[in-house]
């Protein structure tokens, strides 16, 4: 990669410059740089600001989104299977931020998926922003809406917990159609 000097004789800037970053390291170094740089300047600010910047630079939310779609990106898979030694087995299905469509406690839903964590090789919490709120109250008599639903899923998208009959809370189907 080329690189061209930089604005007030900081070091060299990348000339290509990309959204997404190869590995969490990449991102954790541009962090880092960012910091260096900036007391340069007479800024000083911590670590985890400096993530935060990095994360708002590549259009992320915050940093645990951009950690999780650089590693969806990239192929690199989650430091908890890592540190197992499981490398490669435990690439989600889906992706932060993906549409999906599925039913929760028997209702059906259209939801953005908005945080996704790895639990073993072939189970996943995941975190979905409903479009519409889905009332779940099984009594006419009140209402029990939700907006936002927490699980644990299998590889299918499928939880382990069951309602009456035998039907799981949570399944996923895929993208939102």
């Amino acid at each position: 990669m080329e690189t061209n000097p930089s604005p007030r004789g900081l070091g060299r800037a990348p000339s290509d410059r990309t959204t997404t970053p190869r590995s969490l390291q990449d991102l954790k170094s541009q962090a880092r740089r960012l910091r260096e740089a900036s007391t340069q300047l007479g800024h000083r600010f911590t670590h985890s600001q400096a993530l935060e910047v990095i994360a708002a630079v590549h259009g992320a939310k915050d940093w645990n989104t951009l950690v999780a779609r650089s590693a969806a990106d990239s192929g690199d898979i989650y430091r908890a299977t890592e540190r197992r030694g499981e490398p490669g087995k435990a690439m989600p299905p889906w992706q932060v931020g993906a549409n999906l469509t599925g039913e929760y406690l028997g209702h059906p839903f259209r939801a953005t998926l908005v945080g996704l964590s790895l639990l073993s090789t072939d189970h996943f919490r995941v975190a979905l922003q409903l479009d519409e709120s889905v009332d779940v109250a099984a009594s006419d008599a009140f209402s029990a809406e939700r907006r936002r639903i927490r699980g644990v899923v299998n590889r299918e998208g499928v939880t382990h917990e069951k309602i009456s009959g035998g039907v799981p809370q949570l399944v996923l189907y895929g993208g939102a159609s």
